[in-house]
């Protein structure tokens, strides 16, 4: 018998403004209930307990990941030259043979494995506490703060689920 049980008395997945820190999707799946992972760029999640505090850290795992696997972004194509490269909306659409070419499309429904910028951290990690405080994603780099997910959105979260 497997008995699920949410860490914090809530499941951090049902909250809307959890938004992935690698590709700001909003969409995850599970299996089985043993993994977590963002359903655009496959990155893990790990949810844990706060050392006794209510609430929970959730965990995003890029590389080496716990049970393997890869990160995805889409295909953009250059308008210029046609050259390919894979990237998420946030980064600086260039394209990867002329950096002069800043002209790309994406291309939809195709995915390549994206290769961790060089200074990309490892993992982010979220702190969320009921009745206090959300982190926003931390950067286990340099331990920046990330500006999402934003101290109101949590509060209002925790109204909608008290």
């Amino acid at each position: 018998m497997l008995k699920v049980t949410y860490i914090g008395g809530f499941n951090p997945f049902d909250w809307e403004s959890l938004i992935c820190p690698v590709c700001g999707g909003n969409e995850y799946e599970s299996i089985s209930h043993t993994d977590v992972f963002c359903k655009q760029c496959n990155a893990q999640f790990v949810v844990r307990h706060t050392c006794g505090d209510p609430g929970c850290v959730v965990d995003c795992f890029l590389s080496p990941m716990p049970s393997g696997g890869d990160i995805y972004a889409p295909l953009w194509k250059c308008d210029d030259c046609g050259a390919e490269v894979t990237l998420f909306e946030w980064q600086e659409q260039v394209c990867p043979s002329n950096e002069n070419h800043k002209k790309l499309h994406r291309v939809e429904h195709v995915l390549k494995v994206w290769k961790i910028p060089k200074d990309f951290p490892p993992y982010f990690y979220l702190i969320l506490k009921r009745g206090d405080y959300c982190s926003g994603w931390i950067s286990v780099n340099n331990f920046d703060s990330l500006d999402y997910p934003t101290q109101e959105e949590w509060d209002k979260f925790q109204v909608e689920n008290a």
